[in-house]
């Protein structure tokens, strides 16, 4: 029983993660592998681990990478952005940067 619940927890968590991506951002699809994503500051409203989990599927969808960003670094970017002290960081192998009232995350470019 306390298997299922956890499943029933997780698909609600998946469900509100869905939901914050699809109403607070807007991806911007490109032909050469250089998508865009483009947060409102309700993006990050909801609760920690809502923000938390889809900010790093977006983190992980912007880079391409198969694995996710370190939680902790990922923690510390989400408050540098609620205390409005971010001006542009990289994590997770993507460009995070705060202009006026949005976040903009865009593909590192490596060499």
């Amino acid at each position: 029983m306390t298997f299922e619940n956890l499943i029933s927890s997780n698909n609600s968590i998946e469900f509100f993660v869905q939901k914050n991506i699809s109403e607070n951002s807007y991806i911007s699809p490109s032909k050469n592998n250089n998508n865009k994503a483009l947060l409102s500051l309700k993006f990050f409203s909801s609760t920690d681990e809502i923000i938390l989990r889809s900010f790093t599927k977006i983190l992980q969808d912007i880079s391409g990478r198969f694995f996710p960003a370190r939680g902790k670094g990922v923690s510390r970017i989400i408050n540098q952005i609620k205390q409005k002290s971010l001006t542009k960081t990289t994590i997770g192998g993507c460009v995070i940067e705060k202009i006026e009232n949005s976040v903009v995350i865009s593909k590192e470019n490596t060499k």
